[in-house]
């Protein structure tokens, strides 16, 4: 048996991979560097956030898009302002700031789950990395790529904080953990909720007299009330820039309602989106799969729901084996954008991935040794997809990028003082690019759209009628630009 054992390829890759950690860290270190290119992957939340950024450093000013509601947390574009020193095009820079946050990333989810598995650790790490939803995220502007560092080094000091006899180093690792989850606080809102997976797991240990109830309870009111104060902050600083921009603006609360729907068809409808979240994050070459909103009746939705099934139960002995600060934050953290009633693909759970990685490496504990060879098979399917998404993503990025010096010259046209600008009839990244460029907003309309109330600017095709109320400015290339009669709407 143990000959057989020994002279099986799947187990002496798994052994061989094990043994050398540090080349797995560098394997995915050079699949994400390999990716960074000046034509940046354009998403709107990323065009918001570099706006910021770039109003910072030319402002000194927290603006987005012209406007002093910010919509997002700030601690992202802070961290990219200083790439704006170097040009107006640093999505190179940004790249690079991103992949450095990878590299903390691949080493903080190993320490993470090392205490758990030992070299194991590495198979989730390669797992939750080698993934074409985080791929996608690192290949745009986007917070998660700062926030999810941030999250997996705060749980490794507060799990080692709940767990170290020594009340010395317990409150250095607290000190530590508190900064950090104010920092993942401060660029993604969801990120106190660590607060509450930290409080559970004190009480877990405190029941099971792993530690004092005199102690959970001043780890548990330090690390609460420090973000407890960062989030009171971010909510004020939100509201105040809603209130300055204008009435028709709402802050972080008021965007969890959705006008055109009850509560619990608004819950009803984000547990459906959730698990399908889980399931495109999961299961290899099913990224890309989903139902449209409300669908029930899509096979898509019920292989999700019952993928979720096995995960929740690995997750369950998870936190029993573990009572690890993050693992017992999953459910709250879904919680949230169960009832948030956006949909933004897989981007909100893949900071979960891998607490989503470990559920399943508990579910497959009757494996025993045969669990390392099952999540290598898994690895090399998921790097297979992701790369496949790359390649063509690459492509349809750099087919898009043609466009991005004919909307310079648009941009050009339009003076500073352009309130909302509206593109109408185009397809593709033009819009985003505007938006970027002309650093304000920008409304992607067809030519059957009814026009937005609140535009001043229209760029439209050459081919197409002068709209009514609006006069011709000039053309470039294939667009034309016209403006508002009304010059009150310029001011």
């Amino acid at each position: 048996m143990t000959s057989q054992i020994q002279t099986n390829p799947a187990d002496r890759a798994v052994k061989w991979i094990e043994r050398r950690r540090w080349l797995a860290f560098v394997f995915i270190a050079i699949l994400l560097a390999i990716q960074i290119t000046p034509k940046l992957t354009m998403s709107p939340d990323g065009v918001s956030y570099m706006s910021i950024a770039r109003s910072l450093i030319s402002h000194g000013e927290l603006n987005r898009l012209g406007s002093p509601h910010l919509r997002y947390a700030p601690a992202y574009p802070i961290l990219i302002s200083p790439t704006f020193f170097f040009g107006p095009r640093p999505f190179v820079a940004v790249q690079i700031i991103q992949w450095l946050c990878a590299i903390l990333l691949i080493v903080g989810t190993y320490a993470w789950f090392a205490p758990y598995a030992g070299r194991s650790a590495i198979w989730i790490t390669l797992l939750a990395l080698l993934n074409a939803g985080f791929w996608d995220l690192f290949r745009q502007a986007s917070s998660e790529l700062a926030f999810m560092p941030c999250v997996m080094w705060g749980s490794v000091l507060l799990a080692a904080a709940a767990k170290t006899p020594s009340a010395r180093r317990a409150t250095a690792m607290m000190a530590g953990a508190i900064v950090l989850v104010a920092i993942a606080s401060a660029t993604r809102q969801a990120g106190a909720l660590l607060t509450i997976g930290f409080v559970l797991a004190l009480t877990l240990r405190a029941i099971r007299r792993q530690i004092t109830w005199t102690r959970a309870i001043a780890c548990a009111a330090s690390l609460g009330i420090s973000i407890a104060a960062v989030s009171w902050g971010l909510i004020a600083f939100d509201h105040h820039g809603a209130r300055e921009a204008g009435p028709a603006e709402i802050g972080y609360t008021d965007a969890f309602r959705a006008p055109d729907a009850s509560l619990v068809s608004q819950i009803i409808e984000g547990v459906r989106r959730q698990s399908a979240e889980v399931g495109r994050l999961l299961i290899p070459g099913m990224w890309k799969a989903h139902a449209l909103a409300h669908d029930w009746h899509d096979p898509n939705t019920w292989i999700f729901l019952a993928a979720c099934l096995p995960i929740a139960i690995g997750w369950w002995k998870l936190c029993k084996t573990t009572a690890d600060p993050l693992a017992l934050t999953l459910p709250f953290y879904l919680a949230l954008y169960v009832i948030y009633p956006f949909d933004s693909g897989t981007r909100f759970t893949v900071p979960m991935l891998p607490v989503l990685a470990a559920s399943l490496w508990f579910i497959l504990a009757p494996l025993g040794n045969n669990r390392s060879p099952v999540f290598l098979i898994l690895i090399i399917l998921h790097t297979s997809v992701a790369v496949g998404y790359w390649i063509d993503d690459a492509a349809h990025v750099r087919h898009r990028w043609q466009h991005w010096t004919a909307i310079q010259q648009v941009s050009h046209a339009i003076p500073p003082e352009a309130k909302i600008i509206v593109l109408r009839g185009f397809a593709g990244d033009d819009w985003m690019f505007l938006m970027y460029l002309t650093d304000r907003p920008v409304a992607p309309e067809s030519i059957n759209d009814p026009l937005a109330k609140d535009a001043d600017w229209i760029v439209t095709s050459n081919l197409d009628e002068y709209f009514p109320g609006f006069h011709p400015v000039t053309q470039v290339g294939n667009y034309k630009i016209e403006t508002r009669d009304t010059p009150n709407a310029r001011k």
